[in-house]
């Protein structure tokens, strides 16, 4: 209750107790019911206002989940052990089948492309981290170093000056600590599935927030370059782009169909463990034609090699 409101009550409970029926009473009941009512409705208003979904969604969808009336279902304790999880993923992540010829002739063209292309990378500024910092998303799981967002934001100078420096001499040297490149893996459940299949589970990997911080910095150097080379038809992972660019190009397609008498069919391509069976020789075969420039190349094959992750 605001000051008005609080006042109100203390004279609708005075009258009350005199007279609950009195006018006065109940014009003083009616005036405290319509003050709290906007008093709802203006900090109802402010919430929705100042909800950022972009950059800290976790208050937005702790309200949403306040404001769930459904029961959750009970939840049992699953016979699934962490080593049955963490081999379901290793086999994820083997390909079924091997191409045969492709490894050679990839790497020859991979070495000619960066024969040909820069290897200079100017050090990261004091600007670009600060920017980098400021991407953080707080609130999130710290990795093997337990540093989080929060601590790394309130940094003094004279540790994002060493951070810096730091940061630059990995980039130079294109190696980072070995704890940057172990994970740990939190399996949940996916909805609706039996726990007690190794297979039901989805891995949510906790990095380093410092490492975090060194992808989004060098992702910040060469996302101008990548952007203009991108199809338009891509919408996951770009600046701007959404889901519901692509919801809007679909329902606009099949309109303009129907306008002209046609039907319009539609294939939905899900991938089983889409991640997980990325070809990293294609991958960094694509960054050196997209990024030319080898000393960034080399920087994201040491992002990929010797990855390690436990459940």
């Amino acid at each position: 209750m605001n000051e008005e409101s609080k006042q109100l009550y203390e004279e609708y409970i005075k009258a009350y107790n005199s007279d609950p029926f009195a006018e006065e009473t109940i014009r003083l009941g009616e005036d405290l019911t319509s003050s709290l009512s906007t008093e709802r409705s203006k900090r109802w208003k402010e919430m929705i206002e100042n909800t950022d979904m972009t950059k800290n969604s976790k208050k937005a969808w702790t309200t949403i989940k306040k404001l769930n009336t459904e029961k959750k279902a009970q939840t049992r304790v699953a016979a699934v052990t962490p080593n049955e999880v963490a081999n379901q993923l290793l086999l994820n992540g083997k390909p079924l089948h091997k191409q045969k010829g492709t490894k050679k002739s990839t790497k020859r063209e991979t070495d000619k492309i960066l024969k040909e292309s820069s290897n200079q990378l100017e050090d990261f500024s004091e600007k670009e981290l600060k920017d980098a910092i400021a991407l953080l998303k707080t609130g999130k799981a710290a990795g093997l170093d337990n540093i989080t967002t929060e601590m790394i934001q309130h940094f003094g100078t004279k540790t994002r000056a060493w951070l810096l420096a730091f940061l630059n001499k990995c980039a130079q040297t294109s190696t980072i600590p070995r704890a940057w490149r172990r994970a740990k893996v939190a399996a949940l459940l996916k909805p609706g599935k039996d726990p007690n299949h190794k297979k039901s589970y989805r891995p949510i990997s906790l990095l380093c927030i410092l490492y975090k911080l060194y992808e989004r910095m060098i992702l910040a150097r060469i996302s101008q370059s990548v952007e203009e080379q991108l199809t338009p038809d891509q919408a996951g992972f770009r600046p701007g782009r959404s889901c519901c660019d692509q919801l809007l190009n679909l329902t606009q397609f099949i309109e303009d169909g129907f306008e002209t008498k046609q039907i319009t069919g539609a294939v939905l391509v899900d991938l089983t463990a889409a991640y997980d069976t990325v070809n990293h020789r294609l991958l960094l075969n694509k960054v050196a034609k997209v990024v030319k420039n080898a000393k960034i190349f080399k920087i994201i094959q040491s992002l990929l090699s010797n990855r390690r992750f436990y459940v």
